[in-house]
């Protein structure tokens, strides 16, 4: 996935996602245009980061 698309998925701001790159929380392999690709995994990585309170499912009984 480029930096727009897993931005998109994820809810975040494509400049968030530099930032947590430039960081070291997550990587992305680049393409011989420089351009960042994403795997899934740096998805479903970014999901358990920034899942709001609100949004956790609620407690089975």
């Amino acid at each position: 996935m480029l930096i727009s698309e897993i931005a998109e998925k994820a809810g975040l701001h494509p400049e968030t996602i530099r930032r947590l790159e430039k960081r070291g929380v997550i990587t992305a392999k680049r393409d011989v245009n420089g351009w960042r690709h994403y795997s899934p995994e740096i998805l479903d990585k970014l999901k358990k980061l920034y899942v709001r309170d609100d949004e956790q499912p609620p407690e089975a009984a």
